[in-house]
């Protein structure tokens, strides 16, 4: 094959007037495009000006305005300040107006009237060039114009200041002078519009002017060069496009190669992709140096022969496999030889996927088969033979199923064909027999191989004995429905059973009896002998629940250490009582466990179908309810699900609930119980008291939700609320003149516990500026008595400054000597020993002792629970100064507090015994 492309000429010399003409556009386009830039440049700086100039008249009148107001010399000062930059502005303008004028003098005005100095230029230059234009010509008069209101200004400014440096400033002339003011600043806003006014239109004319201009030159040029060019275009040679056609169209690489040299004439854009390099680096350099081994290639190749394999070399140091065939040549009247470069990376990777394919086959831990379109057997791997015991020689040419599939199972195949047919595709499980006889399950996927004209051919089935996953999914089916320390049913299999005998006591008629059974104390056993011991514990009481029960009875464990019982078809309530207490018996034998001899006791629930529950889950619930309340009821007993326990748990329910979402839906409040001076009968503050308003169940004492508070963990989030709100409302009272009471709120053991309180504390304080001085915190005797940390805690609130209180003293188990040891301010006599005075000796020595030792060590003491005159009279004659009780007031809202507060000034509560 011999291939002579012609020679190709250089381009015209008539490309160079192409390139001047571009040139000659690009660098008029340019200067055009600056020149526009410039102007509107200057435009700008004017427009900044007068923004400038505009902003310092009207502070300099808002200044001397502000001057006759107040006759602070500051003013004045301020306002000669912000006069200056219109009268340098002035003054730069006047400069330029001369016919000979002064850069240095107009720069220097220009500067000090606030322009930036990049700036300056350009304003000169449209300052001197375009004063013609009519707009910039009215621009500059009405700038004149404002030059008389300047001056207006300046005379104003020296005559107010004429009129104020007087010992008495009159103000008639004063205000005379300030209408004058107002009547020069309303006579500069229309000049300023105007002048703005009038510089946009020029600034727009100007830019009209330039964009014609250019547009028309460009236009011009452009036509003039595409002209000339399309001349250029045509007169270059069709040799050029039969190159390319041949050389850059071929699907395969083509490079010309020198014989005499061995070096790249030319190569074409396929053998750029595949090298990734571009011809200008190719052309000159050794063929051989294109493959990675170059010193297998002869120099010059081959003239003709046979192709042969290469690994071409990338630019980026990746190899490619490549087929290599030469043919002689002649290239610009030289001999040449033409290497045909074919990428065979597509094809020798086909040819290793089946190699793999075949070795995977072969390989493969599955069965193989492959059928032909009417599914008789071409081939099978060796696992097959491992998985059937049919050898390759006993199936091929049978039809796929005949052998190795119980009758039964022929009628499946039948319907697998049928959808293989149908969908190209079946995959699932059928019984399948091993030459053996042997039954086991296969999973078998089976897939249609289409030829190009979408029939098929071909089917490629993939199988596994299942046996393996099988045993394995019934394992898994044991442990999902049964608990795995006791072997006892779980919750998921105990709830099914419940339910079925439900659905069979609703077909026939009978009755259920559900026990919810919970360990008392189980938590004990794994804290005292370890978890070990406990599994151990529950495998034995799980037998010993299981060996109580009838056959049709049912016993799972639901929980660590729960278990329900069912009693199928029971006879009346006396059966499930009988059951309950041999459940009570064997679970309280002691359990020897490593040597140790355990015993436990058990609270068990009833609930009956169909008298208590229809469903499962609400049968168990109303069990669940009952065991609750045997264990309110001191725990090893059992009672019988009733409306009375179910109102209970609702109402608890209720309650917990409510409490969570109490505070953002404002239901909680305070109210206030005034603490006393005895010997005065003043008001010394108020203790706040926490208040639930329930929008179901109405007040509900603190006594019934604060233990449920600290049990759901809210408990912080209401003491905060409750001790934010108290000092907010003293700092109201304190607003309104009320400022000589203190307030006590009052902590739970939870809140005192918290190693953040004192840091939240500190926060509310902050927060509503309460004084630390008038807040008493106040804690019960029991929190803090016989606990390690309480005087590290009280320390820590102590240091912030308010007062600790130790409520309910004297109910406590602790010696009054230990007192000692915390840094508390006051004791509360608890009103258990206030109610029996005067008449009751022992409740009076015990008042008594508690006064003399609360003097002794420097504390004051509030007795409480004061409720008539007799009790007042005695706490006062044994040396009690504070107290508070329903005799002073019972607990208020803030508003009814508040009242009370005001009418205590004018006649104190010791007027009231």
């Amino acid at each position: 094959m011999m291939y002579t492309p012609a020679s190709r000429a250089p381009l015209p010399w008539k490309l160079l007037a192409v390139a001047f003409i571009f040139i000659g556009i690009t660098a008029i386009s340019v200067a055009i495009t600056f020149g526009a830039i410039a102007v509107q440049s200057a435009v700008r700086s004017y427009v900044t000006g007068e923004g400038q100039w505009s902003k310092a008249q009207h502070d300099a009148g808002f200044m001397l305005y502000r001057y006759g107001q107040t006759g602070d010399p500051a003013y004045r000062r301020r306002f000669a300040e912000a006069l200056a930059v219109p009268l340098h502005d002035r003054a730069a303008r006047e400069e330029l107006q001369k016919p000979s004028f002064d850069r240095a003098v107009a720069t220097r005005h220009l500067l000090a009237s606030g322009h930036h100095p990049d700036d300056i230029a350009s304003l000169i230059f449209l300052f001197r060039c375009c004063s013609d234009v009519p707009q910039m010509r009215r621009v500059v008069a009405l700038w004149e114009q404002g030059d008389v209101q300047i001056d207006r200004l300046r005379q104003l400014g020296d005559e107010l200041q004429a009129a104020m440096e007087v010992s008495w400033p009159s103000a008639i002339v004063v205000n005379d002078l300030l209408h004058r003011i107002e009547e020069v600043h309303e006579a500069v806003h229309p000049l300023e519009q105007a002048f703005s006014e009038e510089l946009g239109e020029a600034a727009r004319r100007i830019s009209r002017r330039l964009k014609y201009a250019t547009a028309t030159l460009i236009l011009l040029l452009v036509g003039l060069g595409a002209y000339l060019s399309l001349r250029i275009i045509r007169s270059i040679r069709g040799s050029e496009e039969q190159y390319r056609a041949l050389m850059h169209g071929a699907g395969d690489g083509l490079v010309v190669v020198d014989r005499a040299s061995d070096r790249i004439l030319a190569i074409n854009q396929c053998v750029e992709r595949m090298i990734g390099r571009p011809a200008s680096e190719l052309v000159g350099v050794p063929y051989a140096s294109l493959f990675r081994d170059a010193e297998a290639v002869p120099a010059g190749g081959s003239d003709a022969g046979a192709p042969h394999l290469r690994s071409l070399n990338q630019a980026t140091g990746e190899p490619i496999d490549v087929e290599v065939k030469f043919s002689l040549a002649r290239w610009n009247h030289r001999e040449a030889r033409l290497a045909i470069v074919r990428d065979v990376r597509r094809r020798l990777r086909t040819e290793r996927m089946l190699r793999v394919a075949t070795n995977a086959m072969a390989n493969t831990s599955e069965g193989v088969v492959i059928t032909d379109g009417r599914f008789r057997v071409i081939s099978v791997n060796s696992a097959f033979t491992t998985i059937t015991g049919f050898s390759e020689a006993e199936v091929i040419d049978r039809i796929l199923g005949s052998t190795g599939v119980r009758s039964a199972d022929r009628r499946t195949l039948r319907q697998v064909a049928k959808a293989l047919r149908r969908d190209g595709r079946w995959q699932g499980e059928v019984q399948n027999l091993r030459k053996n006889g042997e039954s086991y399950p296969m999973r078998l996927s089976l897939a249609g191989i289409p030829e190009a004209d979408g029939t098929i051919a071909h089917y490629v089935g993939i199988f596994s004995d299942n046996s393996a996953f099988r045993d394995y999914e019934n394992r898994l089916k044991h442990l999902a429905n049964h608990d795995l320390l006791t072997a006892l049913p779980n919750r998921a299999a105990f709830e099914e059973a419940v339910g079925s005998a439900i659905r069979r006591c609703k077909a026939n008629g009978g009755r259920l009896a559900l026990l919810f059974v919970d360990l008392d104390g189980f938590k004990t056993v794994n804290d005292t002998y370890g978890h070990a011991a406990g599994d151990e514990l529950l495998r034995t009481l799980g037998q010993r629940i299981r060996r109580c029960l009838r056959a049709g009875d049912a016993v799972a464990r639901v929980g660590g250490d729960e278990f329900n019982v069912l009693l199928d078809d029971v006879g009346s309530e006396k059966d499930a009582a009988r059951v309950a207490r041999a459940l009570l018996a064997t679970i309280g034998e002691p359990v020897d466990v490593d040597g140790q001899s355990i015993a436990l006791s058990a609270s068990i629930g009833i609930s009956f179908y169909p008298q208590d529950a229809s469903e499962v889950d609400e049968l168990v619930t109303h069990a669940d309810m009952a065991m609750y309340e045997a264990k309110s009821r001191g725990r090893n007993n059992f009672q019988v699900f009733s409306r009375q326990i179910s109102l209970a748990m609702s109402t608890r329910l209720s309650l917990v609930t409510g409490l969570r979402h109490a505070i953002e839906q404002d239901q909680l409040e305070l109210h206030y119980q005034p603490h006393c001076d005895l010997v005065s009968g003043r008001i010394l503050g108020f203790e706040a008291l926490l208040r639930w308003n329930h929008p179901e169940l109405g007040a509900v004492p603190p006594c019934h939700f604060v233990p449920l508070a600290e049990e759901i963990g809210v408990i912080d989030a209401i003491s905060d609320w409750v001790l934010r709100t108290a000092c907010r409302q003293g700092v109201q009272w304190r607003r309104q003149g009320i400022d000589d009471i203190a307030l006590a709120v009052n902590l739970s053991p939870r809140n005192f516990w918290d190693p953040e309180l004192p840091r939240r504390v500190a926060r509310v304080l902050q927060e509503t500026g309460w004084a630390p001085q008038r807040l008493c915190l106040e804690i019960t005797e029991g929190t803090i008595m016989g606990e390690d940390g309480a005087d590290e805690s009280l320390r820590r609130l102590g240091e912030l400054g308010l007062k600790l209180a130790i409520d309910d003293f004297g109910i406590g188990y602790s010696s009054l000597g230990s007192l000692r040891r915390f840094p508390v301010d006051v004791l509360k006599i608890d009103r258990t020993f206030t109610s029996g005075i005067p008449g009751n000796g022992d409740n009076l020595a015990l008042v008594r002792t508690i006064i003399a030792l609360a003097r002794g060590m420097g504390l004051t003491v509030i007795a409480e629970g004061i409720e008539t005159l007799e009790q007042h009279e005695a706490l006062l004659a044994e040396g009690c100064l504070q107290g508070q009780g329903y005799l002073y007031g019972r607990p208020m809202p803030a508003a009814q507090a508040e009242a009370l507060l005001l009418a205590a000034r004018v006649r104190p509560l010791a007027a009231l015994t």
